[in-house]
């Protein structure tokens, strides 16, 4: 390990590199997932300091909006046609 203040640096872009890398790899909105699934990848990310406070706050909203949205644009019930 490098013990003087590039060491610092080199850690610290070790760190950004990896968050990097995770962000890139998982954090998105997959199709067929479940929130709850959802909500345990971006607490994941967010403890691997992937995602800041403000950012896992972001992507839970965000769940939580796809989760209601469903149901409020479920179909009517289906009326029989006039033939």
């Amino acid at each position: 390990m490098i013990d003087d203040a590039s060491g610092a640096k080199v850690l610290d872009e070790i760190a950004t590199r990896r968050a990097a890398a995770y962000r890139a790899e998982y954090d998105f909105f997959p199709d067929g997932e479940s929130p709850d699934d959802s909500r345990r990848r971006f607490k994941w990310l967010h403890q691997e300091e992937a995602l800041t406070d403000e950012q896992l706050q972001g992507r839970l909203a965000q769940v939580d909006a796809m989760e209601v949205a469903p149901t409020a644009l479920e179909p009517a019930a289906a009326r029989p046609l006039l033939n």
